[in-house]
């Protein structure tokens, strides 16, 4: 194909890119999973489009990766998800390398999965890896440090290290009722598991 049709395929790409998100939004609104199969169906199109022109290792085709590992994440298919994330993963360090910022939202991403799957432990490595790059590319005093501080937090409290999980919630709680004040619903939230961490620490004379 010539340049003008590239661009053309790859202009109905990013169409039906765009489709499979919104697709995949309406399923988790309504709980409906033909959405999900709609979003599916759009996402692999764009996918091949992509592909067929760009190449394998292409930002582009990085980015449907993601679309695609939110989409099985939403129909609970999580090694789907896990493996899509992973080949994002793999495309954005071969092209920008190890320490690019997108990288933090797939580690999210991924972390969130862990713990859908009960897997604590590694929901804890890639929350982790994504703290790390945070702290690197965007001030500490941000919501999105805050909110890995917070996710840190719940995953202590979910595997019963309630030392830790005061420590990182208290840090999200300083963060996002400074930027967003005490009254905001996730403030008031996570102010809330601090008082139930508290509170299994004072019975255990922790506290």
């Amino acid at each position: 194909m010539d340049e003008q049709s590239d661009k053309i395929q790859l202009d109905i790409a990013t169409t039906y890119n765009n489709l499979g998100t919104i697709y995949r939004k309406i399923g988790d609104y309504e709980k409906d999973t033909t959405a999900y199969t709609i979003a599916l169906k759009y996402l692999w199109d764009a996918l091949n489009i992509r592909k067929n022109i760009l190449g394998e290792n292409h930002p582009l085709v990085a980015s449907v990766y993601n679309n695609l590992s939110n989409v099985y994440d939403s129909k609970y298919d999580y090694e789907k998800s896990l493996k899509y994330s992973q080949m994002d993963i793999n495309i954005v360090k071969e092209v920008y390398g190890e320490d690019h910022p997108d990288l933090a939202i797939s580690y999210g991403n991924i972390a969130l999965t862990y713990k859908r799957m009960k897997n604590y432990e590694q929901a804890m490595i890639y929350n982790k890896l994504a703290l790390q790059l945070k702290l690197k590319y965007y001030p500490e005093i941000s919501t999105t440090v805050g909110g890995t501080y917070n996710n840190m937090g719940t995953l202590y409290y979910m595997m019963g290290d309630l030392s830790q999980a005061h420590q990182y919630l208290s840090k999200a709680y300083n963060i996002i009722s400074q930027i967003m004040g005490e009254e905001h619903k996730l403030a008031k939230i996570i102010k809330g598991h601090i008082a139930d961490v508290e509170e299994e620490l004072k019975s255990k004379n922790e506290l």
